[in-house]
């Protein structure tokens, strides 16, 4: 007789680690991006957003 599924114990998760993580700010990277691609008037519309913040 075949035992091997009554035996096995189930698999119990004592703990979960946590990783932090600094978070990019979404104007931020907009911002970046806009000056990347050299575009002013869509720096300037990120800007002006992210002062209204």
């Amino acid at each position: 007789m075949n035992w091997w599924p009554f035996t096995r114990k189930p698999l119990v998760i004592q703990h979960v680690r946590y990783v932090s993580k600094p978070c990019i700010d979404p104007l931020d990277k907009a911002l970046a991006m806009a000056r990347q691609m050299n575009d002013p008037d869509l720096i300037g519309r990120v800007e002006a957003v992210r002062a209204g913040k």
